[in-house]
């Protein structure tokens, strides 16, 4: 059996403390980098202001008068609204504004709230589309969904329940969760179900690697033991969901990305909507999981896409 950690695109100061919401490492942590963040957003080379309701963030705008076309960013499953202020600069150079909101499962509405990762983020997304929709400096005409790492999951179905998007970008796209976990997991899935099994779920627990990948998990989808974990992302799919989301749609993979496992392609063949896709390679300077060597290569290909497509 072979699991692998891959802690690309997270806030190392919390996401791995996040087995325990009431731990002091996290909750201090945590709040100390909203705190700094908020506090130097009027001073920042792009600033910005708090959008609030139930799935918070920020909002950031180019100079000159709006309303701008929008980027709605969703993050990762350890990702924080903060940590999207480095995707800001390609958006608001291209004239573009741009919106990082935290979700279920992610940032304050986890760490504050208590609210776990849910799949149907087809429920999720309309109060988000509103919250963007409802900003002065917002064309709601023009709002594109960006999702990146397990965004490119969560926005497909985001997508699905919102034909207000003008469009959707998700990177890398990501078609159904359950077949990358068996495959990390190995001959144990195929005991996932059996409840005679459990023990031996709980004994990956006594792997300090598993224990450090598996317990921030558990908390974030909001189940008790491993077992229960491998058995919740199940539920974690596009498939049959795919078909329903009706904007342009820009779907990228890397040859050398290890979360995605070529579901990119996947999810892009699913899709009936005005679509492209794009492989990004490591010949391009633009090599790991969303394009982390390089990300301004993802963001120049997507903007030049949404320049063709988004009027």
């Amino acid at each position: 059996m072979i699991l692998t950690v891959t802690p690309v695109g997270t806030d190392a100061s919390t996401s791995w403390h996040r087995d325990d919401l009431d731990g002091r490492e996290l909750k201090t942590a945590y709040r100390a980098s909203v705190d700094a963040f908020r506090a130097a957003l009027p001073g920042l080379p792009r600033s910005g202001r708090v959008v609030g309701g139930g799935t918070p963030g920020y909002l950031f705008a180019p100079p000159g008068a709006g309303p701008f076309p929008t980027i709605l960013h969703i993050g990762g499953y350890d990702s924080t609204a903060e940590e999207l202020y480095a995707s800001v600069y390609p958006a608001l150079d291209r004239g573009w504004a741009f919106v990082g909101l935290d979700g279920p499962g992610q940032g304050s509405v986890l760490y504050d709230r208590r609210v776990p990762q849910r799949p149907d983020w087809e429920h999720v997304l309309p109060g988000m589309f509103d919250i963007v929709a409802g900003q002065p400096e917002v064309d709601a005409r023009r709002i594109v969904l960006v999702g990146r790492s397990f965004g490119g999951l969560l926005a497909p179905r985001g997508a699905a329940g919102t034909p207000r998007l003008a469009a959707l970008i998700v990177d890398p796209g990501q078609y159904d969760m359950a077949a990358g976990v068996a495959a990390r997991l190995g001959p144990l899935w195929q005991h996932v179900d059996d409840p005679a099994a459990k023990a031996k779920f709980d004994a990956l627990l006594e792997t300090p690697a598993l224990r450090t990948l598996l317990g921030p998990r558990m908390v974030t989808n909001g189940v008790a033991d491993p077992q229960a974990y491998f058995q919740d992302m199940r539920r974690y799919t596009n498939a049959g969901l795919a078909r329903s989301i009706a904007c342009p749609s820009f779907v990228t993979d890397n040859e050398t990305d290890l979360v995605s496992t070529g579901q990119g392609r996947q999810l892009y063949d699913a899709m009936t909507c005005p679509k492209t896709f794009r492989r990004f390679f490591r010949a391009e300077g633009a090599e790991g999981h969303c394009e982390g060597m390089a990300p301004i290569v993802f963001w120049t290909a997507a903007f030049d896409w949404l320049d063709r497509t988004v009027h």
